[in-house]
């Protein structure tokens, strides 16, 4: 897709199936952010909402509430550290 989501901080909320797919999937920028058209964001989110399911199966319908900064990281654990 070719987007560049440097800076970009969102609130979200997913509302899965009871088979882990994705049923309704929002999203609100943060005060803070950077800019992104939804013209631009949307075409990125359709595809991912298609295609992810949720590797866990559940009795009924459930959501989940969070938020994302990019980049996002990650930092292997030291093993060196107790």
């Amino acid at each position: 897709f070719g987007l560049d989501l440097k800076g970009c901080k969102f609130w979200f909320s997913v509302y899965y199936s009871k088979d882990g797919s994705i049923k309704h999937f929002s999203y609100y920028l943060k005060p803070g952010s950077k800019r992104i058209e939804a013209s631009v964001l949307d075409p990125l989110l359709l595809t991912f909402i298609a295609n992810y399911k949720m590797p866990i199966a559940a009795e009924r319908d459930y959501s989940n509430y969070g938020s994302a900064v990019f980049p996002i990281s990650f930092r292997k654990p030291d093993a060196r550290k107790n």
